[in-house]
C-alpha cells in the first residue's frame, strides 16, 4: 500500500483511540486525536479540542484538516464515555447524550458539506448483551445504532460502519478494528487504482 491515510479519532477517555492510533500509525498512517472541551484549540502535537455541543467547532476541525490532507475517515468513540447509571443525574445525561448522539449529529452535517466525505466509523462497549442477563450493559450508547442506519440510509456516500466492543474490550478487540480500517483502506485504494487503469485515454 501506496501513501499515507489520515485518520481523525474522537478520543475516549479508555485509552481505547490511544490504540488505535498507535496501531494505524505503525500500519503507515497517521492519527489525528480530537478531545471534548469548552473551546476550540489546536495543540502542538497537531491534537485538537472542541466543544462537542458546537457545530461551528466541527465546520474549524474540519477546514483546519481539509487544508493539508484528506481524510481518509472519521471514528466516533466519544460513545465509550456514556454517563449512565441509577445515580446519574438529568444534568449528566443530557451532557452525556450531547457528547455522543448530538457530536455526531453535528459530525455529519459538516462532512456532508465537504467536497470528498470521509467514512464514518462509531465505536461503542457493551450497547447490547452477548449473553442473556449481562449486568455490565450501557444501552445509553444505543441510539449511536440507529443513527448509523439512518445516515446508511439517507447518506449512503459515509458507508457508516458502527462496531459494538466487549463493555470491557480486551486489546485483541482493538487491534481487529485496527485491521478492518487498513483492510478496508487497502481495498479502496486498490479499486480506485483499477478504475484509473481502465478508464479510456483522453
Amino acid at each position: 500500500r501506496t501513501g499515507a491515510a489520515t485518520w481523525v479519532l474522537l478520543t475516549d477517555e479508555r485509552g481505547i483511540a490511544a490504540r488505535l492510533g498507535e496501531l494505524l500509525t505503525r500500519a503507515g498512517d497517521s492519527a489525528v486525536f480530537v478531545r471534548p472541551g469548552q473551546h476550540f484549540e489546536e495543540a502542538p502535537d497537531g491534537s485538537f479540542r472542541l466543544d462537542p455541543g458546537n457545530p461551528e467547532h466541527f465546520r474549524e476541525l474540519v477546514d483546519r484538516l481539509g487544508a493539508h490532507r484528506a481524510l481518509a475517515g472519521v471514528v466516533h468513540l466519544w460513545g465509550l464515555d456514556v454517563v449512565a447509571g441509577e445515580e446519574t443525574t438529568t444534568l449528566e445525561l443530557r451532557a452525556s447524550h450531547a457528547r455522543t448522539y448530538g457530536s455526531a449529529l453535528h459530525l455529519v452535517q459538516t462532512l456532508g458539506d465537504h467536497p470528498t466525505p470521509a467514512r464514518l466509523w462509531f465505536v461503542t462497549a457493551g450497547a447490547f448483551p452477548v449473553v442473556e442477563d449481562d449486568t455490565s450493559l450501557s444501552p445509553a450508547q444505543a441510539p449511536l445504532w440507529g443513527l448509523s442506519r439512518v445516515i446508511g440510509n439517507e447518506l449512503p456516500l459515509f458507508q457508516p460502519t458502527i462496531v459494538d466492543l466487549s463493555a470491557e474490550p480486551v486489546p485483541s478487540e482493538v487491534e481487529q478494528l485496527a485491521r478492518d480500517h487498513i483492510r478496508w483502506l487497502t481495498a479502496t485504494l486498490q479499486l480506485a487504482r483499477a478504475t484509473a487503469a481502465a478508464a479510456p485515454a483522453r
